[in-house]
């Protein structure tokens, strides 16, 4: 029997190999560092346990959800709305407690939303898909003063739709819900919102304090010691959050899709193909004052009438400074925004502009009480007041607020009857 001489085809196997001479081109080397960046997020096949039927960019988002879960235990799904949030969240729960079962124990699901979507939406989803022992709480329930946080000790995963409810620290849902979730056994955390950002970038963070479980120093991973100071940071300029966001956030937007739609792919949900409709814009003229009969006209004339002077306080120093004419300036531009603001809410409803003007007589009320007692109420501690009578922050803050309020001058004269007139007019 004889061998054949193998080594010349050894060698010029090695050298047209990585260990060799081969010289990779520009998109080769692009290619593979773009696979080794997202092969971890590559989606190579439905999840075969899901009953819940997801269109392909829903199982990517999926995928990437479950990715964040397994390394961070928790993660937050924010994209825009119409992308089917509450389906991604619906198959991670269920995976979450069908393929987590040991012998001897069945793992338990909360989920916690606005009242309207418990009997609209979830409970009903979760008996349509057989996604069992799942409890369901309103925002509501949970932001009791007397809520049992206790009786959720042993719960395995918490999605938590529309978080962004859940952006201040103060209030008493926020303080259960973290209560809940740092107590007992820890809990994979689900939160769910197409606007993590309201406010400001803290709103952000302190969704991210309950992923985090509280514990600020939790992404020390990525080289964040300490999540507040991170965000202090970033909200002064001195950092961009785009790791953070990668590694905590899974975020589409419409566009997106659509692009993807553009590009030749179909989406498909439970066999059938969609698309996002396309939007015909047409003008429509209306006439307000003719519909409403010449009350549209009076309750112009009334807002033109309403001076918002506790939104102008710089127009009443006493000795006015150029810094004070330019707040003057600025806050004369708020309240025509602010009066503009209230004839769009008519245009919406007249309920709606009811609403938004009891609100303001009743802050402007607040307000001139305060001022009888020597303080300046503002708008935000107004708002803080409002919370702790809704029983959302604790009763002995009011105390707190009140005596932190700026003190009014003696030299202060209260308003004019003329101007207490213009918001009894509007209050009419």
């Amino acid at each position: 029997m004889q061998s054949e001489d193998y080594k010349p085809d050894l060698i010029e196997t090695l050298r047209a190999s990585k260990f060799g001479s081969k010289h990779y081109t520009p998109f080769e080397v692009f290619m593979k560092a773009l696979y080794e960046y997202f092969k971890e997020r590559i989606l190579l096949e439905q999840d075969r346990v899901a009953t819940v039927d997801l269109a392909r960019f829903q199982e990517e988002g999926k995928a990437e959800a479950l990715r964040l879960l397994d390394k961070w235990g928790g993660v937050l799904v924010a994209d825009a709305v119409g992308l089917g949030k509450t389906y991604i969240g619906l198959s991670l729960l269920e995976r979450e407690l069908l393929t987590k079962r040991k012998r001897g124990r069945i793992p338990r699901g909360l989920v916690v939303c606005p009242a309207q979507l418990r009997d609209l939406v979830w409970r009903p989803r979760l008996v349509e898909y057989g996604i069992p022992v799942v409890d369901v709480l309103s925002q509501e329930e949970i932001g009791r003063a007397d809520f049992d946080w206790k009786r959720y000790r042993d719960l395995d995963v918490v999605v938590v739709d529309e978080s962004h409810n859940f952006r201040n620290p103060n209030t008493n849902r926020y303080r259960n819900l973290m209560k809940l979730l740092t107590g007992g056994r820890r809990k994979r955390v689900i939160l769910m919102t197409a606007t993590p950002v309201n406010n400001s970038l803290y709103d952000f963070y302190h969704q991210l304090l309950l992923l985090a479980r509280g514990e600020e120093h939790f992404y020390r991973q990525m080289g964040i010691s300490n999540l507040r100071s991170y965000f202090k940071a970033a909200m002064e300029g001195g950092l961009e959050i785009f790791d953070l966001l990668e590694e905590t956030t899974v975020r589409r937007s419409r566009a997106d899709i659509r692009r993807r739609q553009d590009a030749g792919e179909e989406v498909v949900v439970s066999g059938k193909p969609v698309r996002f409709p396309e939007r015909m814009l047409e003008r429509i003229d209306y006439d307000l004052d003719g519909t409403y009969r010449g009350l549209y006209h009076e309750i112009t004339s009334a807002l033109d009438r309403l001076h918002l002077v506790t939104y102008n306080l710089a127009a009443y120093a006493h000795n006015k400074t150029k810094a004070s004419e330019q707040d003057e300036q600025r806050n004369n531009a708020l309240i025509a925004l602010m009066k503009m603001l209230y004839l769009k809410r008519l245009e919406s409803s007249a309920a709606a502009f009811e609403e938004s003007v009891k609100r303001q007589a009743l802050f402007q009320s607040g307000f001139l009480k305060m001022l009888r007692e020597g303080k300046l109420l503002d708008a935000a501690s107004y708002r803080k007041l409002l919370a702790i009578e809704a029983g959302e922050e604790r009763a002995e803050r009011a105390d707190e607020i009140i005596s932190a309020l700026p003190v009014v001058s003696r030299k202060t004269t209260i308003c004019s009857a003329s101007r207490r007139a213009s918001i009894v007019t509007l209050r009419s």
